[in-house]
């Protein structure tokens, strides 16, 4: 797939996830629109997919509706070799030029687009390169609840306010220096919450967000679902923390938890995963609404996740070309499906072209006492052994000439058949 194929192929599935977003984001598990933002970036990034063809039999329905010079546009055959060539160097070299300075414009998109989030976010670990490892027990213990195979490191930073965790290989939740500002209450909250974050894999979602962005700079829907998206793992994160702890803190607490450290805003760093986010009204509602999953809201979930995955494959059906056309249509006509009798002879209700196309044996035909029936091809068109032959044959047969009919079989005749000769089509 090209990449615009791709980005337009995405506009379809994203509209759907925003409106199955408006209409349900309180009543669905929030780690679902993750998933379904995964698929936008499978769309974006992948350049490859499944892909829905057209059937053979439906190629019928094509071929006798729109012919292939309506398709091409209008034929040259009559315009003189030099000026075809002339006219064909001219058109390449205008398109050369075109596709060179939209790719020219896509490559600076994407260094602005790129520069635009990476510079703050390297400017952010270097300012904070020199933080100081955390050596808190309760923090300690908390993390070893939950038994990473990565290597976790806390630590603590002058010039942050609230925590913030950037790095999914080796993951560093960084804390303000005044964690005394904060009860162990919070404090937990904080540190579970920066945890879920981990566990998810939120930092390499927001990487691909930005790589999708980057590369699709010139789409808003792409831009529409960085925004979504990031809305959306918070969404997902707070869910979980308030599942995770739902024995411990009410949803009340952990809402104010929010607004409180809401009130202390980060620096921008875009590629981490921050306690404190936009949308925090969004949040809130979000977590007030939180409820136990029932049976109708994961039936709910199965059925939108498959119904994307079909979209997914539905949007990226691949377009039939010119060219492909002709390669159905001789696949096609050169390995009919016919029908075969019990002397191994095809018969069919119409004649193909000749050439290399291979014609029924039998053809469909109707004969002159109005049965219905079959003629043999080769009574049809009989082969001669000269021009002479031939010659002669269509000026003894000028006025038309009589062939046997048959039953399918190709051997019971049932009436006769007349074929025109030349006179009889002046």
């Amino acid at each position: 797939m090209t990449l615009i194929e791709m980005s337009l192929s995405s506009i379809v599935i994203i509209i759907m996830i925003i409106i199955i977003r408006t209409l349900l984001l309180h009543k669905l598990p929030k780690r679902l629109f993750v998933f379904l933002w995964g698929i936008v970036l499978c769309r974006l990034l992948l350049p490859f997919s499944f892909h829905i063809r057209i059937p053979p039999f439906l190629y019928n329905i094509f071929r006798n509706g729109v012919s292939t010079d309506q398709v091409i546009g209008t034929p040259t055959a009559n315009i003189p070799e030099l000026s075809k060539k002339s006219i064909e160097a001219a058109q390449q070299a205008i398109a050369t030029s075109t596709v060179n300075w939209i790719f020219l414009i896509w490559c600076l998109g994407i260094a602005v687009s790129a520069l635009a989030f990476l510079v703050p976010h390297i400017r952010f670990v270097l300012e904070n390169k020199s933080a100081v490892p955390v050596k808190h027990d309760k923090i300690l213990d908390w993390i070893g609840e939950y038994h990473f195979k990565r290597r976790i490191q806390v630590k603590q930073a002058q010039d942050i306010i609230t925590p913030v965790t950037y790095g999914f290989i080796k993951p560093i939740i960084l804390l303000p220096k005044s964690l005394k500002e904060f009860d162990e209450e919070q404090l937990k909250l904080m540190i579970v919450h920066e945890l879920t974050h981990i566990k998810h894999f939120d930092v390499l979602w927001k990487w691909l967000l930005l790589l999708a962005v980057s590369i699709h700079w010139f789409n808003p829907f792409v831009w529409i679902t960085y925004v979504l998206a990031n809305r959306d793992i918070e969404l997902s994160c707070d869910e979980t923390v308030i599942r995770s702890l739902s024995k411990e803190i009410s949803k009340s607490s952990y809402a104010m938890a929010l607004i409180g450290l809401e009130e202390h805003k980060l620096k921008f760093a875009p590629i981490g995963n921050s306690f404190s986010e936009h949308a925090i009204e969004e949040r809130i509602i979000a977590i007030m609404k939180t409820k136990k999953f029932t049976f109708i809201s994961l039936a709910l979930t199965v059925m939108i996740t498959a119904g994307t995955i079909i979209l997914f494959a539905a949007t990226s059906a691949k377009a039939v070309t010119p060219a492909e056309i002709e390669v159905l249509k001789e696949t096609e006509l050169n390995n009919p499906d016919y029908s075969v009798n019990e002397q191994g002879e095809t018969y069919s209700d119409a004649p193909y072209g000749t050439g290399t196309i291979q014609e029924p044996d039998l053809v469909e035909a109707v004969g002159t006492n109005g049965v219905q029936g079959y003629v043999k091809s080769t009574d049809l068109e009989p082969t001669f052994s000269s021009p002479e032959e031939a010659i002669a044959y269509q000026e003894a047969n000028k006025d038309g000439r009589s062939i046997p009919l048959y039953e399918s079989d190709g051997k019971t005749v049932i009436g006769e058949f007349m074929v025109k000769g030349s006179s009889s089509q002046e």
